[in-house]
């Protein structure tokens, strides 16, 4: 593989990685807390990929019940790493 696709492929799976620590810290971080200022940094780093995801599942759950936007957002980041490691792969 070139360093371009191992790039992408790290960089995506960096970012679910920075979803799945958001998603679990909500569940535990307060304000207040030690983590606090980890969290909303979290926050800060992934609600550009969660809010498009958040208002499409708005549409379906009426906005109550749980958050599915992580879920969306990591099957959908991992589509466009597995769409861009094979184009990438084939163009190089």
């Amino acid at each position: 593989m070139s360093l371009f696709v191992t790039a992408v492929n790290f960089f995506c799976e960096i970012l679910i990685y920075l979803i799945i620590a958001r998603a679990i810290m909500s569940w535990f971080s307060r304000p207040g807390d030690r983590s606090y200022g980890i969290f909303r940094f979290l926050c800060q780093l992934t609600e550009p990929i969660l809010s498009p995801c958040r208002k499409i599942t708005s549409r379906f759950t009426g906005g109550a019940g749980m958050d599915f936007s992580p879920v969306i957002a990591i099957f959908l980041i991992w589509l466009v790493q597995w769409l861009l490691v094979r184009v990438l792969s084939i163009l190089t």
